[in-house]
């Protein structure tokens, strides 16, 4: 039985997230929140940024029951556009 693509996405998101430099910049902003001294990156350049991104989003994902995995990315999307704004 074909997978549909919205079970697809659902995988694919388990995997590795959706990494683009605003919902990056959204992780990075919330964790130097919790670590001042640390230094962002303005957009991932390596393969241990999408596991880090995803190593941050999961966590956020399972506390929050009812939102998706796409929620969050999309959170962390709005948050990072507005966060480098304010920069």
């Amino acid at each position: 039985m074909p997978i549909t693509q919205n079970e697809a996405e659902q995988i694919a998101n388990q995997i590795a997230p959706i990494v683009d430099q605003h919902n990056f910049r959204g992780m990075n902003a919330l964790l130097r929140q919790l670590r001042p001294a640390m230094r962002i990156k303005k957009k991932p350049s390596n393969w241990a940024d999408i596991i880090n991104l995803k190593d941050f989003m999961m966590p956020i994902h399972n506390h929050f029951n009812g939102a998706t995995y796409s929620q969050v990315d999309q959170f962390l999307m709005m948050f990072g556009k507005q966060y480098v704004k304010r920069i």
